[in-house]
């Protein structure tokens, strides 16, 4: 399957989903899986530092949600146009962020 393929095939998906639960639910199912995304986050700190579980374990369930928020990302990509001048702020603001911060270190 080429690029084009895979894209076609990936956007179908992501219609078909959202035309059998409905917008609504596939935003409350997005805002699901970064909740579940978030806690992965925290249960792969945790385990860094108690060494309760093993590093590989925890990653791999991160790597399992963080392939759910991006399934849902895609969705609300499909749902929801975003102009660019939101993202390009977002970029823009995070880049300075990282300026007075490593001015800062020093």
């Amino acid at each position: 399957m080429d690029d084009l393929q895979f894209e076609q095939w990936e956007m179908g998906i992501y219609e078909d989903a959202i035309e059998t639960w409905g917008r609504q639910a596939q935003m409350m199912k997005a805002a699901e899986e970064l909740c579940e995304l978030a806690a992965a986050i925290n249960r792969l700190l945790c385990c860094e530092e108690s060494g309760y579980r093993s590093h590989e374990d925890v990653l791999a369930e991160l790597m399992e949600e963080w392939a759910d928020v991006e399934i849902m990302l895609n969705q609300l990509h499909v749902m929801i146009e975003m102009d660019d001048e939101t993202y390009v702020g977002k970029l823009q603001a995070l880049e300075e962020k990282i300026k007075k911060a490593r001015e800062k270190l020093g």
